[in-house]
């Protein structure tokens, strides 16, 4: 116990040191994209390669995962998500010994059901279970010997060709102006069975139709939703809005047949007075029968 105490305290120093760890063990691709269809069968290969002068020992697993509406991507339980394709995923090696300089062919075979339809996904862990070599680090005087293990995460895509029914809507455009700053978030709901890559851009206009600018949400107008998710991607203007009435225009290319969009109007301009309400002379005679009833 000890030892394993001494271990967490280098693991979380190694975050505030300048060098970083070396790689033990490279793997390509990262990303598969299959498509398998129903019934049938189909693989793909992942190459691993020692890059240490050490034998490694890696271990290799299926997870499920599941992407939030900012994009980040958050690890599930295996058995959870809907739509993992981890099931009908089988590893030809869930564990590999590799000697120095090493490198490794692990085959991975698809059996999609026959009643499955759409995009499905799993992720691939190849983690290091040997005991790591400590790399030795100096900081201002002090020498450090960090224990690491890697462990890579590699992405497994699955549409079975023939049964996706792409499917999507812009869900609502927000527009903030807070700090005379023009932020809008676009909203797309994946209402659909597949993976969709979309192409977006969001227009501003005036009160005379004029473009202004065009903002590209996600990387360079760029982004995926997967199938029942909701992606929000917010976008920041660069301009100084004069006092106008402005609309926001959000238009998305989905691969489906037709675009989906979404508008949001906005007013920029001074913001109204608060006047006081004006006061009512009073003749003499309410006055005086205002005397008479607080006598």
């Amino acid at each position: 116990m000890r030892f394993a105490r001494h271990l967490l305290v280098i693991f979380v120093m190694a975050a505030f040191l300048p060098g970083p760890v070396e790689a033990a063990f490279v793997v390509s691709p990262m990303v598969h994209q299959l498509q398998v269809p129903a019934g049938q069968r189909g693989s793909s290969t992942i190459l691993v390669r020692n890059s240490g002068n050490r034998v490694l020992t890696l271990k290799l697993y299926l997870a499920d995962s599941r992407f939030g509406p900012d994009g980040r991507e958050k690890d599930l339980p295996l058995g959870t998500l809907e739509r993992s394709c981890a099931p009908w995923t089988t590893l030809e090696s869930e564990l590999v010994e590799l000697q120095a300089g090493e490198m490794r062919r692990v085959n991975l075979d698809l059996a999609p059901p026959a009643d499955v339809r759409g995009s499905y996904w799993t992720k691939l862990y190849v983690e290091e279970i040997s005991t790591p070599e400590p790399d030795r680090q100096n900081v201002k005087g002090r020498s450090y010997q960090i224990y690491a293990r890697q462990r890579m995460g590699v992405r497994i895509f699955e549409t079975v060709l023939g049964t996706e029914e792409p499917g999507a809507v812009v869900n609502r455009v927000k527009v903030d102006t807070a700090d005379d700053t023009l932020t809008v978030t676009l909203s797309v709901l994946n209402t659909g069975n597949a993976l969709l890559r979309c192409q977006g851009r969001v227009e501003l206009r005036n009160s005379r139709g004029e473009v202004l600018e065009t903002l590209q949400p996600g990387a360079k107008g760029k982004f995926s939703v997967f199938p029942g998710a909701e992606r929000e991607l917010p976008v920041r203007s660069t301009l100084k809005l004069a006092a106008d009435s402005y609309t926001v225009l959000a238009i998305v290319d989905y691969g489906g047949e037709n675009l989906v969009a979404g508008e949001e109007s906005f007013l920029v301009g001074p913001k109204p007075v608060k006047k006081a309400p004006p006061s009512v002379k009073k003749s003499p005679s309410s006055l005086a029968a205002e005397r008479s009833r607080k006598k």
